[in-house]
């Protein structure tokens, strides 16, 4: 079975609130590797499984896992559901 590809899309005022983003928006390619949503609460709280640098500036640790606050990634779960 092939898996279905979308574009991934977010509105130009999110890009503009991501001011700290330091992968030059990667997560917006195809291929790209988003850490995953392990817990959402709400719209903007996002636990995640951090699949990649842990130096990323929206990652923050809490307990056993890591809440992601990039406007970018919230918005791509939240119209993606991934």
């Amino acid at each position: 079975m092939e898996s279905k590809r979308i574009k991934i899309e977010v509105p130009e005022e999110v890009l503009q609130k991501t001011t700290k983003c330091n992968k030059n928006f990667k997560c917006l390619l195809e291929d790209a590797n988003l850490c995953r949503i392990i817990c959402c609460l709400g719209q903007d709280i996002n636990f995640v499984k951090c699949l990649g640098d842990k130096a990323c500036p929206y990652l923050e640790p809490h307990k056993k896992t890591e809440l992601c606050t990039c406007p970018v990634r919230n918005e791509i779960y939240r119209r993606y559901q991934i």
